[in-house]
């Protein structure tokens, strides 16, 4: 039988930053580990219900809907852009989101690694819950406030169930910072990407553990010697992210994007803070953190500049700037090397599995 590691509480917090259950993220990670009885996944109801209400609005195609509305009306509102958005929307109105996101949810925590806490381990905890409330301490803010009361029912329950069942410890993965610091000699907070790496790398049993290593610093040497094709291909995805319009509708207040041109950048690409995801006999998963730099040149309207017809509910004149955009940030950058045996002087494969662009494009929202 195999020996459970730890036993975890993944935050809502952390879900959404992965990606809620996307396939190659660390919660998806973790909870193939939980599946195979490495570690257990302690999961409150409430943290349950949380989970499943920010799945359903994160996965809702009505968000898109009226972006595609915007996009489309830039051709004139023809015969056939009205017949494609009608065909659109009736296809959107026949889609049970609901049911389906349910589905899938219910799949994917149909887990024998995830313990449930039911309702019924909260009651012993509201003495507890509510002497912080009143102290003020943590999880609730500064001001106490009544939000904070999930939190707090969770943390209590975690600490409860962990004490009741004679466990050391609970491996707590937050962003909150509110809930990171929460004092508890039960609950100790890390990141999901360096306990997946620690895990991977010297906790988890592996026949051949002379062998992982060799391979894991084959992974970290490819990566930082910045080989030019590995470069170059990275460098092809980050240029088609940044000429798209979209990206910068926040940084521009909302305004029409017209073009993007004349995208400058430099990465800096290293091994330093790389986490490695999975290991199997046949590859090794990891993450790498490169630094991007540069500008772009975006084409966008100027309203201060044009002019509106108020009689005509129109822009009478419409006038368009070219402005300078800084862009300074990181990406996620998930790779996959094959762990097959190499003739002398063989480069090993590494491949570039998916571009996680969100810390680039919240640094673009954080400038509105």
């Amino acid at each position: 039988m195999t020996k459970i590691l730890d036993y975890i509480f993944i935050d809502t917090s952390v879900l959404q930053q992965e990606s809620f259950f996307h396939e190659g993220h660390s919660v998806t990670k973790l909870l193939n580990l939980a599946e195979q009885g490495y570690i257990r996944v302690l999961l409150p109801i409430i943290t349950e219900k949380e989970w499943l209400k920010h799945f359903k609005e994160k996965t809702d195609p009505n968000l898109k809907i009226n972006e595609t509305r915007r996009k489309l009306s830039l051709l004139g509102g023809g015969e056939k852009t009205e017949d494609f958005l009608k065909e659109l929307e009736a296809l959107i109105d026949n889609y049970d989101h609901i049911r389906e996101a349910e589905t899938i949810f219910s799949e994917k925590i149909n887990n024998k690694g995830i313990i449930r806490i039911d309702y019924s381990q909260f009651e012993s905890t509201l003495k507890d819950v509510f002497e912080k409330y009143f102290k003020q301490e943590k999880p609730f803010g500064s001001n106490g406030k009544s939000k904070e009361f999930p939190d707090a029912f969770v943390l209590a329950s975690l600490e409860k169930y962990a004490r009741d069942n004679g466990i050391d410890h609970v491996v707590v993965f937050s962003s909150d910072n509110d809930m990171n610091e929460y004092k508890s000699d039960v609950l100790k907070i890390n990141k999901i990407g360096k306990y997946l790496d620690d895990l991977w790398v010297h906790r988890i049993p592996e026949v051949n553990k002379e062998q992982q290593q060799k391979d894991i610093d084959r992974l970290f040497f490819y990566i930082q010697s910045e080989k030019p094709a590995f470069k170059k291909a990275l460098e092809e995805k980050v240029e088609e992210y940044l000429y798209d319009p979209d990206i910068y509708s926040s940084y521009f207040m909302y305004a029409e994007i017209e073009d993007v041109e004349d995208i400058d950048i430099s990465l800096v690409i290293t091994a330093k803070d790389m986490e490695i995801l999975s290991i199997d006999d046949s590859y090794i998963e990891a993450v790498i953190f490169p630094e991007i730099d540069g500008t772009a040149n975006v084409l966008h309207f100027c309203e201060e500049e044009s002019i509106w017809d108020s009689e005509e509910k129109e822009w009478f004149y419409e006038k368009y700037e070219t402005s300078e955009v800084e862009i300074s940030s990181y990406l996620r950058v998930y790779v996959k090397m094959d762990r097959d045996e190499l003739e002398m002087g063989q480069e090993p494969h590494v491949e570039i599995i998916e571009v996680d662009f969100q810390p680039l494009q919240d640094s673009l929202d954080d400038c509105y």
